[in-house]
């Protein structure tokens, strides 16, 4: 418990350690600081609150993305840090929500506000491959939010192939949509980030006739399971926000247009046409763990660029042999 409660001073200075729990995921922290309480997983802060504004602002806006659903499937951990904004949307009729293990579950139902007695909720465990039954029986879903962290793992990888996106896409209704968080941003996407940003474009290309990117300082990914579905003006979002009922009405036409500029959206456009015409971008599958590469890569690249060059000439030179050379490349950059 002392080596927890260090580790924890040093990642967060002045907090104090409340619960911990360790878990398939990783280890579990929860601390007290100042205000907040914030829960950690293996290091990075997954979720801080309460902090109701910021969480349902990011809620609504993402509602508004996909349509104002009322049937919502929401896959990953990531989903914690918007899970109490997304049950202040009343219009939303049902929410599942899949998490990666149960001791994760169990850890977030004891200490995230809301979760464990609003009915709408229903929490399953487990890879989504394996609760393919249970996911079909309740399908078909208006929307699916993919939240899962950017690829330094092959666990984190295999939620964003081509496989398991088309097999989420299958889920959706004949209006349905997919959000995907991917690294980068549309106005500064570097050539490795391009390639890292442009795996998940494909992968949502591939399941979904039509496909957008959402201007904004981290990616975001949207499909549609038809073409028309995507639209970015800031009267119809702001409706559709309003569709959802919000306990506290935290957006407005003016905040919609505000990151949805003519010329971002426009540019967000272009860039999307450009991957998907650009042959270097491909995306990962079970067997070629590509997100994973080049997200590898470009960590790589901020360490040192000898380092990212050298990943890049083994790829090209290794053939199959790359997949192994990628486990060196996770060592040295120290994933697992």
């Amino acid at each position: 418990l002392r080596l927890r409660a260090a580790s924890l001073s040093a990642l967060l200075p002045g907090a104090t350690l409340v619960d911990h729990a360790e878990t398939s995921s990783g280890s579990l922290l929860l601390a007290d600081l100042e205000a907040q309480q914030v829960l950690m997983a293996d290091g990075r802060i997954l979720v801080a609150f309460p902090d109701p504004a910021r969480v349902e602002r990011s809620a609504g806006v993402l509602a508004a993305l996909t349509g104002a659903p009322r049937r919502l499937l929401v896959v990953g951990a990531e989903a914690a840090d918007v899970m109490p904004g997304v049950l202040s949307l009343k219009a939303l009729e049902s929410i599942t929500w899949i998490l990666p293990d149960p001791g994760l579950r169990d850890f977030l139902l004891r200490h995230l506000p809301g979760i464990s007695t609003d009915g709408r909720l229903h929490i399953l465990a487990g890879d989504p491959a394996a609760l393919w039954t249970d996911l079909s029986s309740q399908a078909p879903f208006d929307a699916v939010w993919l939240m899962v962290d950017t690829p330094t793992s092959r666990a984190d990888d295999r939620f964003v192939t081509a496989e398991n996106v088309a097999a989420l896409a299958r889920l959706l209704g004949e209006d349905g949509t997919i959000a995907v968080p991917a690294p980068g941003a549309e106005n500064y996407a570097g050539p490795r980030l391009r390639l890292a940003l442009g795996s998940v474009v494909a992968a949502v290309a591939a399941a979904v006739p039509a496909v957008r990117l959402v201007p904004g300082e981290e990616a975001l990914v949207l499909g549609a399971s038809r073409r028309g579905l995507l639209q970015f003006e800031a009267a119809r979002l702001e409706s559709l926000y309003l569709e959802m009922r919000p306990e506290t009405a935290r957006l407005d036409r003016p905040g919609f247009a505000g990151f949805l500029d003519k010329a971002r959206v426009e540019g967000a456009d272009a860039l999307v046409a450009d991957l998907l015409q650009d042959p270097r971008v491909s995306p990962s599958s079970l067997d070629r763990p590509v997100a994973l590469f080049f997200n590898l890569l470009v960590r790589a690249e901020q360490e040192s660029e000898n380092l990212a060059g050298l990943m890049e000439s083994l790829r090209h030179r290794a053939g199959i042999l790359w997949a192994p050379l990628l486990v060196l490349a996770l060592f040295l950059l120290g994933g697992v």
